[in-house]
């Protein structure tokens, strides 16, 4: 597939394409960034810390985009999925696949230096999202969930620390980003069943300074929600494209992925949280300040991928923003934590051969119960949908993922099977 992102710093726009081809459209011939020729520096995924994405210039405009051309492309090599989010600093262009860090002269597409990492453990993740920048150094994970730091200048591996154990399925391919000192960082996984905790790291040396647990055990916050406590070993809440952050506040929001197993919910019952949320954490310390949680007892992978924003409303309220799956827009007030509105943002539908059938969440779902397993007759052969299930007035509703299904109940009974199998 391709994916497609613009970049406004240093004005700049960049395709990017799977099998790690990167191509830089510049405007016009510009010099390196500094802020006196109104260049701006872009030092993290998000562009800032509020996840904003907003950038001051002007150079680009509907009256110029069309005159915009190539006029240096840097083909990586690799064979894989392009998933990074370019950061520029300097007039130098940081970009990552799976294992490798790249510096480009955002001029000419020249490698200015190159880090390849070689695993140590299973890996797990097979994309990254990118690189965070602060103090003359380059922040990123790996696909088996170690924290790297390189020199700014030379991209020279100044330490690298184990995250976690990559052997259950644990990688740490979101793009960090950096505050007084600490280096965030989540783990990503949620698909192979990996329980989801959120780290706050030194940025001198990566000793871990707290540990956020997203799936709650014991007397933690929210562990009640998980009906089948043994579920929540393999609960899922991973995080993995990059994080906000307050500094007024001091508040650092996460994205917080699907529980597991996606699609059989009748083993996890309950809303499970923090999945499928927003948690809102103190910076400093990892204690839990607040939450949302969009989809309770998420069960068609509907989970909060990207960073939400923060912004202020004209009225000087704070507001939280951010879009899960499930075509919906959320604004969340950061002082009361209440829902202030909820926008549709696409209409989703899915076609069997005799009829369509619009996409929606259940009763059953908003409250946080299991939704009733749908009988063989519910879904033929020749449909192409599973996970159906039947509203109180017998409707079919079907579910987002698609497969071929003879008969639902079988099907439910081999997922059974594999899942416990796969512990």
């Amino acid at each position: 597939f391709r994916a497609r992102l613009r970049i406004d710093s240093a004005m700049r726009l960049l395709s990017l394409q799977s099998f790690a081809a990167l191509a830089l459209l510049l405007l016009f011939p510009i010099a390196a960034a500094s802020a006196d020729d109104g260049n701006v520096d872009w030092m993290m995924y998000n562009g800032n810390y509020l996840a904003d994405r907003f950038s001051p210039l002007t150079q680009i405009t509907p009256q110029n985009a069309g005159s915009m051309h190539a006029v240096c492309t840097f083909q990586f090599g690799e064979v894989g999925t392009m998933q990074s989010g370019p950061v520029i600093h300097n007039g130098v262009l940081f970009v990552t696949s799976q294992k490798s860090t790249y510096a480009l002269d955002a001029k000419t597409c020249r490698v200015k230096w190159k880090n390849a990492y070689a695993t140590s453990g299973p890996p797990s993740g097979i994309t990254n999202r990118g690189v965070a920048i602060a103090n003359g150094k380059v922040y990123r994970g790996t696909p088996d969930a170690h924290l790297l730091a390189m020199d700014e200048e030379t991209g020279k591996t100044l330490w690298d620390v184990l995250v976690r154990d990559s052997s259950d399925g644990s990688s740490t391919s979101a793009a960090p980003i950096v505050w007084k000192n600490l280096v965030f960082m989540g783990l990503a996984g949620s698909e192979q069943g990996v329980k989801g905790q959120m780290y706050a790291l030194d940025a001198n040396d990566g000793h871990k300074v707290w540990t956020f647990d997203t799936i709650p055990t014991g007397k933690q916050t929210g562990a009640d929600t998980w009906k089948n406590p043994d579920s929540t070993l393999t609960g899922g809440g991973g995080t993995w494209s990059s994080f906000t952050l307050d500094p007024n506040t001091g508040t650092l929001y996460i994205p917080v992925a699907n529980p597991a197993p996606d699609f059989y919910p009748d083993y996890r019952p309950g809303a499970n949280l923090f999945t499928s949320s927003i948690v809102a954490l103190d910076a400093l310390t990892g204690k839990l300040r607040w939450w949302y949680q969009a989809i309770p007892h998420d069960y068609h992978d509907w989970d909060v991928a990207a960073a939400p924003v923060v912004f202020k409303a004209p009225n000087g309220r704070t507001l939280v923003s951010f879009s899960p799956k499930d075509g919906n827009l959320y604004t969340v007030d950061n002082a009361t934590h209440k829902l202030v509105y909820k926008v549709p943002d696409t209409t989703v539908t899915c076609r069997s051969p005799s009829k369509a059938c619009t996409i929606v969440r259940t009763p059953a779902a908003r409250s946080g119960t299991v939704p009733p397993t749908a009988s063989a007759t519910s879904c033929s052969s020749s449909t192409r949908s599973i996970g159906a299930a039947r509203s109180s007035s017998g409707q079919i509703r079907c579910a987002t993922f698609a497969a071929i299904c003879s008969s639902a109940a079988a099907t439910a009974s081999a997922n059974r099977t594999k899942r416990i199998a796969a512990g």
